[in-house]
């Protein structure tokens, strides 16, 4: 309910009269607390439910899908149940890229029976103690389209599960500086990216990946931005991966060199016109990729969707 300003109860009263009259019976589960959708997601008995329908913004839907994911009849429930997204938060990339504009066109997706398949990332920080390593290791029903691509088998329980963005660096100061802001609603990741902008810090760690071609490709030098994505776009609906597909198997990935505050903000503002300017700029490299390996040189931490 406290997803996006608490818009959560007021979006079920608009959608639930319309499953309803369109034949579905509704179940309302409502969180309680932080983390409680990944709860639900998990253990919620669903041997008689068809669509499990997140309210709510990014972190919800990265919560339930985590959930989803780890579930121990995970082979039983991932070809019967549906993840369908009603975007209701502060950010609403992946419905967004999924086209659901409105809880009402999720309503509509719901009543039509239609679906399509994406694809899910998965983070394991054991691969090093500071950093991290990414990869595309599986794919989840989100209702929109028709099914499109096979699904693998998962990954072992335990680790981060992620259909969005997986970043280190400018990501997470920006995750970490909004969440100290979220009395201001919407406006608080606009503030907090200008605030890590002008911080203007960069991280030095040793990068591992592995490309769409198979090549193993090693880069090692200093970062103000690490981000593989899997959506197209960022927030405010900025198209920072606009070669990313939702079922292709790959992450794109941008990297954006260390470089004067100037320069930064230079890079960000071509980003934001959405013509993919910024992968043009001599500080920016992109790639499209299977696998990564994220290593701090210094005490850095990298973090996933669930705090980007």
């Amino acid at each position: 309910p406290n997803s996006g300003g608490r818009k959560g109860l007021k979006v079920l009263e608009r959608v639930k009269p319309i499953l309803e009259e369109g034949g579905c019976t509704v179940k309302v589960l409502e969180t309680k607390y932080a983390g409680h959708a990944k709860v639900l997601a998990n253990e919620e008995d669903l041997s008689e439910i068809d669509v499990f329908a997140p309210i709510g913004g990014d972190g919800t839907v990265h919560e339930v899908v985590n959930g989803f994911m780890s579930r121990k009849d995970y082979d039983q429930v991932k070809d019967s149940v549906t993840i369908c997204i009603f975007p209701a938060g502060t950010g609403n990339t992946v419905a967004y890229d999924l086209k659901i504009g409105t809880p009402e066109k999720a309503a509509e997706i719901v009543l039509k029976g239609s679906t399509r398949r994406i694809d899910v990332g998965v983070f394991d920080k054991s691969s090093s103690p500071q950093g991290g390593s990414a990869e595309i290791v599986s794919a989840s029903d989100v209702k929109l389209e028709e099914e499109s691509s096979p699904q693998p088998t998962p990954a072992p329980d335990g680790r981060l599960y992620w259909i969005n963005i997986c970043g280190y660096a400018l990501p997470t100061t920006v995750l970490k500086l909004a969440n100290r802001l979220r009395f201001l609603g919407g406006a608080q990741y606009d503030l907090a990216a200008k605030q890590a902008l002008f911080r203007n810090k960069g991280y030095k760690c040793k990068i591992e990946m592995i490309d769409a071609q198979d090549n193993e490709i090693v880069l090692e030098g200093k970062y103000s931005m690490v981000q593989a994505q899997i959506t197209v776009h960022m927030g405010d609906r900025m198209a920072f991966t606009p070669h990313a597909k939702l079922d292709d198997g790959l992450m794109d990935l941008v990297l954006i060199e260390h470089r004067r505050v100037g320069k930064m903000i230079s890079t960000m503002l071509a980003a934001q016109k959405n013509n993919g300017s910024h992968l043009e700029k001599k500080n920016v490299k992109s790639f499209q990729i299977k696998q990564l390996k994220v290593t701090p040189i210094a005490k850095n931490k990298m973090q996933g969707e669930s705090t980007v």
